[in-house]
């Protein structure tokens, strides 16, 4: 590739993890507000949600504070400590995968 495609293709893909943090922030905030509102003001349903578009929310802040934290937290770690923290999550990715389908499978069949 060379220097220059060498240099397009760090661009191409710093760009790229930026956007796919910045949107897996923007969902988890806009989930857990919904889900989870840290402020009473905060209470609302979805439609005024969208229509307010995050104004006077502190709870989709405090969120993506939250969020920021844990993603600097774990970034920081040693590979050796991300790889076992990545087997963590994939072992409960799987499990919940497994009880996701078992409770499919036992109400399709009840």
């Amino acid at each position: 590739l060379g220097t220059w495609g060498r240099i397009l293709y760090t661009l191409i893909l710093s760009i790229t993890i930026f956007l796919i943090l910045w949107t897996y922030a923007s969902v988890f905030s806009t989930t857990m507000t919904l889900i989870v509102p840290l402020t009473e003001s905060d209470s609302f349903n979805f439609t005024t949600f969208v229509e307010d578009k995050h104004n006077n929310c502190t709870s989709y802040q405090i969120w993506i504070a939250i969020f920021f934290f844990f993603v600097a937290t774990i970034s920081c770690f040693d590979l050796t400590y991300q790889k076992q923290f990545q087997v963590f999550l994939l072992c409960y990715r799987v499990t919940f995968l497994l009880i996701m389908s078992i409770i499919v499978i036992t109400c399709l069949y009840k």
